[in-house]
């Protein structure tokens, strides 16, 4: 699965290591949200709406989820595995891609990923989870 931060975040780093000064603190928790049509750099896409067990997995943001950084590309550390489903997700939509949100709902995305292989959740008992090393973030 390759991703991409946000265009946001991109500048926002670029002007904190580069000479702007700007603070770019990370949030102690990221959330990461399911999404049945893809996100891009600028947003949008289409999230799992809040229902049949479907919540955000609230992720602590350290080194465990977030090891160290290699040849420009930052993976998860472990497995990130979803709440269990109560009954299928958005009409058994599969879910094409994750994103890291700043809050549990609404907030701002600051990276996403495809989700690949595509995950439908078709009934009761199902739990999304992205693998070890599935989640990559690229800076090109």
């Amino acid at each position: 699965m390759a991703g991409s931060i946000n265009t946001p975040v991109a500048n926002a780093t670029l002007d904190f290591l580069f000479g702007a000064g700007v603070n770019a603190l990370a949030p102690a928790t990221y959330y990461l949200a399911a999404f049945t049509v893809a996100p891009t750099n600028a947003g949008g896409g289409t999230e799992v709406p809040s229902a049949n067990g479907y919540a955000r997995l609230a992720l602590t943001n350290n080194a465990t989820n977030f090891p160290a950084a290699a040849s420009r590309e930052k993976e998860n550390g472990v497995d990130w595995e979803f709440a269990a489903s109560s009954a299928a997700w958005a009409s058994s939509a599969p879910i094409v891609a994750v994103a890291l949100m700043d809050a549990s709902s609404g907030g701002n995305m600051k990276a996403w990923c495809d989700a690949a292989p595509a995950q439908a959740i078709t009934g009761a008992g199902q739990a999304p989870r992205i693998l070890a090393g599935q989640f990559t973030i690229t800076v090109p």
